[in-house]
């Protein structure tokens, strides 16, 4: 390693570890490919153009950290906590979620843009987030909490959300093709509007939802329960 890029990585650590100047250490050290991260805190960090590929992150945290144009292939996050932070234009595959909490107040999170495919989260609470224009392919997503979380128009694709645990949400006009909602509890959540294609809903619950225009393969659910009252 060159004495210049040996510095600028010097300058990325201490920037992230104070929470200070990380912006900058930032835009000057845009390439994270195969970096690690332990015990870091990237509050306040602002990351432009970065690719995180084979980057891991570990026992770390991030206040309001802002991310745009960032992207990744095979990056690990275990033990990650956001609160409050603000995502634009994000793609990652192949990603690694092991644990950690996604918080934030009043909107939290904000992600316009985001594109994941064949990622993993496991054991992955969020709180309070707005997600814009999500799209998802091929995820796992096995026991994710959620709470009080908007992805309303989200369009997700051969995800397994097994044993979702989902309260307070807004999961209006989204379309589901293959997604797995086996053992799952959702709770006064907004489904109106919402289409769901092949998917399975196996010991699935759901309890003070608005099914207003739901559709399950073609049939209205609203419609089939009104019938099936009379």
């Amino acid at each position: 390693m060159t004495s210049h890029r040996f510095a600028l990585v010097v300058t990325l650590a201490v920037g992230c570890f104070l929470g200070l100047g990380a912006r900058t250490a930032a835009a000057q050290v845009g390439d994270q490919r195969d970096k690690r991260f332990v015990k870091v805190s990237f509050s306040g960090a602002g990351f432009e153009r970065c690719s995180f590929t084979r980057a891991r992150i570990e026992d770390s945290t991030g206040d309001y950290l802002a991310i745009r144009g960032l992207s990744g292939y095979e990056p690990l996050w275990e033990n990650l906590t956001l609160s409050r932070p603000k995502l634009y234009n994000l793609q990652l595959t192949d990603a690694d979620w092991r644990g950690g909490k996604l918080t934030g107040r009043v909107q939290g999170v904000q992600a316009p843009g985001v594109k994941l495919y064949r990622c993993h989260a496991r054991d992955v609470d969020i709180e309070y987030s707005e997600l814009r224009s999500l799209s998802c392919r091929h995820l796992d997503l096995w026991d994710l909490a959620v709470y009080s979380m908007q992805i309303n128009g989200a369009r997700l694709e051969h995800v397994n959300a097994r044993s979702l645990r989902w309260r307070d949400g807004d999961l209006s006009d989204a379309q589901l093709e293959r997604v797995s909602l086996r053992d799952a509890r959702i709770d006064n959540c907004n489904l109106s509007g919402a289409r769901l294609e092949r998917c399975s809903l196996r010991n699935a619950r759901l309890r003070n939802c608005d099914i207003s225009g739901l559709v399950i393969d073609g049939y209205n659910i609203e419609e089939l329960i009104r019938k099936a009252k009379r």
